[in-house]
């Protein structure tokens, strides 16, 4: 016993036999960690993937979701690889996620960590009211989410018989609540190929909202004219209001002015309007 510890112990007094100790020791080491760092970037692991396009807002559901293999090397940490974890939340506002695509930590949210739905804080008293639009009138989607806006009044009628055109600032400082396309999806919330206008949202109140649904139910929605204004008109903006008392009275003298908010939307319901 006593000679194999002396033998130990010349052993690990050789310098030239510890250099050569700690070096295979070393190349041990890397070898190892290459074989294990290539088995992982080569072996196949499964990942959940989109099984169609998923729209900003969509809750994610088991039928969306598909199950593929792909290599090690493609996962990176804000790569989900449990499907568990993704079914019954959403897709991030700021995202659309394509078919095919797999999921990233940084698309999907809670409900509670979405932004909330220009329907989420409506005041009492107030109503949102949807004016349609194209390209044109937004002029060439120039008009924002949060801008201030004047809408002004043109009567076609008068136009197409040969009569004055009768045209007019209506509304002043009505603030924009969002802009969303055909599917009341915020356009900017696409890539810019997609952004394609259909309505501006405006948050007014009851009487604010019955007037305009009479301007668009008796003169057409062409009637009324989204104008934008200064980034100084936004930043301090004005109370929103009835510009001109005349053009007021005027459209009211077309309509029945006794209707309550609950008649006006079964109206719309029947068709005409927006």
């Amino acid at each position: 016993m006593n000679n194999l510890l002396i033998g130990i112990k010349r052993f690990f007094q050789n310098k030239n036999t510890v250099t050569i100790l700690v070096i295979v020791i070393c190349l041990l080491i890397l070898y190892f960690a290459y074989s294990t760092r290539i088995k992982v970037a080569t072996e196949p692991q499964s990942v959940p993937y989109a099984l169609r396009d998923l729209e900003p807002r969509t809750e994610i559901t088991e039928d969306m979701v598909g199950i593929r293999y792909v290599p090690g090397s493609v996962i990176t940490p804000n790569v989900i690889t449990d499907t568990r974890s993704i079914i019954g939340l959403y897709v991030s506002d700021d995202y659309q996620i394509p078919e095919d695509s797999l999921f990233y930590k940084d698309t999907i949210l809670t409900w509670d960590a979405l932004d909330k739905s220009p329907y989420d804080d409506i005041q009492d008293g107030n109503t949102i009211f949807s004016l349609r639009v194209d390209l044109d009138k937004t002029y060439g989607n120039s008009i924002f989410k949060g801008n201030y806006i004047d809408l002004y009044f043109k009567d076609r009628d008068r136009d197409s018989s040969g009569s004055p055109v009768l045209i007019g600032k209506f509304i002043e400082s009505i603030q924009v609540t969002d802009v969303v396309d055909s599917n009341y999806i915020s356009v900017f919330e696409k890539t810019q190929s997609e952004a394609i206008p259909a309505f501006l949202l405006f948050e007014v109140p009851d009487d604010y909202y019955l007037l305009l649904t009479k301007t668009i139910k008796v003169f057409g929605n062409d009637c009324l004219i989204p104008v934008p204004r200064s980034a100084e008109y936004s930043l301090n903006p004005k109370e929103t209001s009835i510009s001109s008392s005349w053009l007021k009275d005027y459209i009211l003298s077309k309509t029945v002015n006794d209707l309550t908010l609950e008649e006006v939307r079964n109206s719309l319901n029947d068709g005409g309007g927006n």
